[in-house]
């Protein structure tokens, strides 16, 4: 069985500290959390969206013990995520 495609093009990701959230940027200004599904055959789940960026992200960063995401992007912003 193929994998289910996120989308077309994935500009950066990050995996949060126990590896059952994953942040991607979809080749925009936006990030989409994802949560891990529980089982092999379970889907992906959308948690959130994040959209202050007005330009492309470049980078994302989860820190493990905070659990908070830092991106970047081309619009010479940076923001700290907390959920």
């Amino acid at each position: 069985m193929l994998a289910p495609r996120v989308e077309d093009k994935v500009t950066c990701h990050a995996w949060n500290a126990d590896r059952t959230q994953l942040a991607v940027c979809p080749n925009n200004n936006t990030v989409i959390i994802f949560k891990k599904p529980a089982t092999e055959d379970g889907s992906w789940e959308r948690v959130a969206t994040l959209t202050e960026h007005d330009a492309l992200v470049t980078d994302i960063a989860w820190a493990p013990k905070t659990n908070r995401i830092l991106t970047t992007a081309q619009d010479r912003n940076a923001y700290v995520w907390t959920k």
